[in-house]
C-alpha cells in the first residue's frame, strides 16, 4: 500500500513539473521548443525570420531593416534602441544591471546560476563562467553551437565570463528548426578578448551560426556609441551657445556705440579744457572743442 502511495505521489509531481513553464528551479537550458512556443504565444506564428541586435553601433538603414523585422530580439538595457522602435522578446544577462526603460519585460533570462532565474523566465539559457566556481547551474564542458564542430574554442570555459549574451542567444535561435535566417546587427565581437569564449574566437559565430546574416558595424567600437554621442552634442551645444551670446552682446555693444555717437575706445579730452561731458549729454562730442573765449580753437 505504502509502495502505491509513493509510486501515484511521484507520477502526480512528475506531471505537475513537466507541465509547468518555470525553469527557475531547474538546472538546464530551456530546449529550442520553449523559445518557438514563446514567439507562437506571442502571435508570431511564422518565426523563419528573426533580427537579433545588440547593443553595439547602428546605422540609419540597419534601424530601417529592423523596423521591418517581424521578430525582434534585443538585450540588457537597450542602450541604442530609439523610443518607438519593436522589441519583440528581450534578453536579459544575470547578474548584471539593467533597467526596464525603454523595452518590453524580460523573459529570456541568461545566467550561469540557477539562483539568479527569476520565477516568472519564459526562456533560460545556463553559461558556465568559471569565475563562479562551483556556483555554475552547468559544467565547464557546455559548448556555444553544440551542432558545430569548433572544436575547444567553443567551450564556455574559454573565457572568464563564459560567451557573451549574443553569442548564447544566437547559440540556440541555430537550433530552432523553424527559423531560417537570424539578421545579426550591432554585434562586432570587439571586446576583451579574455571575457568572453566569442571574443576570443571571433569565427565562432561565422563559422557556427549558418543560419546568420551579419550585417557590418558602422565602426568597429565594441559596445553603444549613444553616451559618447551624446556627450559629443553636449559639447558641440555648449559651443555653439558660447559663440552665439558672444555674437549677440558684441552686436548690442556696436549698435549702442553707434546709437549714441560713442567711441568703442576712450575719449582723450584735453586736458586744458577741464572736464569731461557731464552726465548722458554727449551731443557736444559732435561739435568743436571751444576755448576759454568761445571762439574755435583752430582760429
Amino acid at each position: 500500500m505504502g509502495y502505491k502511495s509513493t509510486f501515484l505521489c511521484t507520477v502526480v509531481v512528475s506531471i505537475v513539473c513537466s507541465g509547468s513553464t518555470n525553469h527557475a528551479t531547474s538546472d538546464s537550458s530551456s530546449p529550442p521548443s520553449d523559445l518557438l512556443r514563446l514567439f507562437t504565444e506571442k502571435g508570431y506564428t511564422d518565426a523563419s525570420s528573426v533580427a537579433v541586435v545588440g547593443n553595439g553601433p547602428l546605422s540609419v538603414s540597419d534601424r530601417a531593416r529592423i523596423a521591418f523585422s517581424p521578430i525582434v530580439i534585443r538585450f540588457n538595457d537597450v542602450n541604442n534602441k530609439l523610443k518607438g522602435e519593436k522589441t519583440t522578446v528581450r534578453v536579459v544577462r544575470h547578474p548584471s544591471w539593467f533597467t526596464f526603460k525603454h523595452a518590453v519585460h524580460p523573459e529570456w533570462h541568461v545566467s550561469p546560476k540557477a539562483a539568479d532565474i527569476p520565477s516568472d523566465a519564459r526562456v533560460v539559457t545556463y553559461v558556465y563562467e568559471s569565475q563562479h566556481g562551483l556556483s555554475n547551474a552547468v559544467n565547464a564542458s557546455e559548448r556555444l553551437f553544440p551542432s558545430c564542430n569548433c572544436g575547444p574554442s567553443c567551450l564556455h570555459s574559454t573565457g572568464w565570463a563564459g560567451p557573451s549574451t549574443g553569442g548564447a542567444a544566437l547559440s540556440l535561435l541555430q537550433e530552432v528548426s523553424d527559423i531560417r535566417h537570424i539578421h545579426v546587427f550591432g554585434m562586432n565581437w570587439n571586446g576583451d578578448a579574455d571575457m568572453h569564449t566569442d571574443f576570443a574566437n571571433k569565427s565562432i559565430v561565422t563559422g557556427c551560426c549558418t543560419k546568420c546574416i551579419i550585417h557590418p558595424t558602422v565602426n568597429t567600437n565594441y559596445g553603444v556609441q549613444l553616451v559618447g554621442g551624446m556627450l559629443v552634442a553636449v559639447v558641440v551645444a555648449v559651443v555653439v551657445f558660447c559663440a552665439c551670446t558672444s555674437l549677440f552682446v558684441t552686436r548690442s555693444v556696436i549698435g549702442y556705440s553707434r546709437t549714441h555717437h560713442l567711441p568703442l575706445i576712450a575719449l582723450n579730452l584735453k586736458k586744458e579744457e577741464g572736464q569731461r561731458p557731464k552726465g548722458d549729454d554727449v551731443s557736444s562730442l559732435d561739435e568743436p572743442l571751444l576755448d576759454k573765449g568761445g571762439e574755435n580753437s583752430a582760429k
